[in-house]
């Protein structure tokens, strides 16, 4: 269920950090390509705010995932007595499993 959410959430970041980045871009394509006219200001839609709590919940929730991680290192260390080097080495492997994954899917994307 854990690994689910993980997975859920990563993706979830991943897509807002890129939307993120993408407005921005247009947005400084637009500041660049014309100059505003001041009297000819546009409200801001309605929706904007809602997006917005939308946009602070996905971040929350990508740091939440960390929390997960250090909750079960934690949890690991303290219960089962595991020693760090073996936690680490396998965190370590974890993110060599998550790069293989990404770059498996750029170079094989599904749709």
């Amino acid at each position: 269920m854990l690994g689910w959410l993980n997975f859920r959430w990563l993706r979830r970041g991943i897509r807002a950090v890129v939307n993120a980045a993408m407005t921005q871009s247009q947005l400084q394509n637009q500041d660049q390509a014309q100059v505003p006219d001041p009297s000819n200001e546009a409200e801001v839609p309605a929706s904007s705010a809602k997006s917005e709590v939308s946009v602070v919940a996905t971040y929350l929730a990508l740091l939440f995932r960390y929390a997960l991680v250090a909750l079960g290192v934690y949890v690991i260390f303290i219960f089962l007595h595991v020693p760090l080097i073996s936690i680490g080495l396998g965190l370590c492997a974890l993110i060599a499993a998550i790069m293989t994954a990404s770059v498996w899917e750029v170079v094989k994307p599904e749709s």
